[in-house]
């Protein structure tokens, strides 16, 4: 992070001034004892030491020791980032602010002319404000120092104003007379006061770089949560409408079985609008008997079992809060989250009235067919969309002398006469392929032995919706008339 390199510069930065600092104020004190001249030097060298360079160690040190919390705390929030924001913050937005992203040279090189400018702002305001207060303009020298480049421009602007500000008090001399210590002692008070503005405004611009970066991040994730939002939503809408446009009634409850939506399907056959069936008990929306027993019936999640068989279902009645009684089909399925915990269950029912009236409709129309086939006077077949004959009526049964299953799929040809099968074949695979009408005669073995000649017609069938479903075919006894033609042939003598 931006703002954890420059805290741990800026600390960094402050350790060496100080340990420079002190070990120059006690190179001072250690030079005083070999070389001063007298108590009064030796108490001046060690005021210089204390004032002009432990002063501005000690500020250093200690502003160091304060920043030392802030770098561990971000050491501490690196080592354990928040869950979930390790991958936003893997690419984090680039951040501008101020004059952050200048290069380095250019950062010091605007250190050392804001410098000049306040030396220059000094001098001009010298007629006005005299030998007092030199270093006033220095200090939002190396303040503006600070905000332009962070703390190592600043701490070359505090280098340089101590330089010139010692030029300028001490006139340059070799030694340090008792005189000039207030100009030593204001020197050192600069230079921990400089140091202390520069410190703190290079954290500040630190902190305010770290805040505009937060505030990018912030809404870059506040942008793809409201993405995420907005793309639940529709997905939330798209399933509500799938719900709503289906036949089926769908109900979903929570952990407890309290309901938790229903589709319009369900509201229709429950009786229960969803704004008053929301968080009840699933066994009151849906009370189930048994249709037979009128026994009451488990829920289809305490039903629900891998063998069970799917007709059972067919028996379960539905009582509404009206009272009125429906046949349903039901199923259920647990709800799983996506780290596979259960949420709920999801419960599909539908009523099978229409179902059943069609189903009995059909049941009672074969049944009339079977009754009128088998009343013909003639032998019936049918087969399906495969060739493989599935029905064959009473006459046909009675003729043959075989039993349905014999005469079954493909059973019937072995009562075809061997030298007529081929043809018969033929015939009938041709027609079945194109879907056509035909038209056959052939000999078929009655119950007695004997080979009959038949006269095979054959359609095709085909579904309400025209899907081809088979053949049905009716046989007659035509070997009556077929002697009848040979001795119409015949010459009379």
């Amino acid at each position: 992070m931006a703002y954890q390199s420059d805290v741990q510069r800026i600390t960094r930065a402050l350790n060496w001034i100080g340990a420079g600092a002190l070990g120059s104020g006690i190179m001072v004190v250690v030079w005083a004892l070999w070389w001063t001249r007298g108590v009064d030097d030796f108490r001046t060298a060690v005021i210089v030491a204390a004032l002009g360079f432990g002063l501005p160690s000690l500020v250093a040190l200690t502003l160091a020791w304060l920043l030392d919390p802030l770098l561990d705390a971000d050491r501490v929030s690196i080592a354990a980032p928040v869950s979930g924001s390790a991958g936003s913050d893997k690419n984090p937005p680039p951040h501008r602010f101020g004059f952050y992203d200048w290069p380095a040279i250019f950062r010091y090189s605007a250190a050392i002319v804001v410098v000049g400018l306040s030396a220059g702002l000094r001098i001009w305001l010298h007629p006005v404000l005299g030998d007092s207060v030199p270093y006033i303009t220095f200090f939002l020298g190396v303040a503006l120092a600070a905000w332009i480049g962070g703390f190592g421009p600043s701490a070359l602007a505090v280098a340089l104003s101590i330089a010139i500000a010692w030029h300028w008090t001490l006139q340059s001399s070799s030694d340090v007379p008792p005189y000039q210590l207030a100009h030593v002692v204001s020197i050192g008070v600069f230079a921990a006061t400089a140091l202390a503005i520069g410190v703190i405004t290079a954290a500040m611009r630190a902190t305010a770089a770290e805040a505009e970066r937060l505030s990018a991040v912030t809404q870059v994730r506040n942008a793809e949560l409201q993405s995420i939002e907005a793309e639940l939503r529709r997905e939330r809408d798209r399933i509500k409408v799938t719900l709503d446009a289906i036949d089926d009634a769908v109900i979903t409850t929570d952990t407890d079985g309290c309901i938790t939506f229903l589709n319009p399907s369900a509201e229709r056959l429950t009786g229960w609008r969803l704004r008053d069936a929301h968080g009840v008990p699933l066994s009151k929306v849906m009370e189930l008997v048994d249709e037979k027993s009128r026994a009451r019936v488990a829920l289809p999640m305490v039903r629900r079992r891998p063998d069970a068989a799917r007709g059972a279902m067919q028996s379960v009645m539905l009582i509404d809060r009206n009272g009125k009684q429906h046949p349903i089909e039901d199923s259920a399925v647990p709800i799983v989250s996506a780290e596979g915990d259960p949420i709920g269950h999801i419960v599909v029912f539908r009523d099978v009235t229409r179902a059943r009236r069609a189903q009995a409709a059909l049941q009672e129309s074969e049944e009339r067919f079977r009754v009128a086939a088998d009343s013909a006077p003639v032998l019936i077949w049918m087969s399906n969309s495969t060739k493989a004959c599935d029905y064959f009526n009473r006459q046909w049964l009675e003729f043959t002398g075989r039993t349905l299953e014999q005469e079954l799929g493909n059973g019937w040809a072995q009562g075809v006469h061997p030298d007529d099968l081929p043809q018969c074949l033929t015939t009938y695979n041709a027609a079945f392929d194109a879907r056509q009408p035909f038209k056959m005669e052939y000999r078929l073995r009655r119950f007695d032995g004997e080979y009959r000649w038949v006269l095979d017609d054959g359609v095709p069938r085909f579904a309400p919706d025209g899907t081809f479903v088979g053949y049905i075919g009716a046989c007659m006894d035509i070997s009556d008339q077929k002697k009848a033609r040979a001795l119409s042939t015949l010459p009379v003598e």
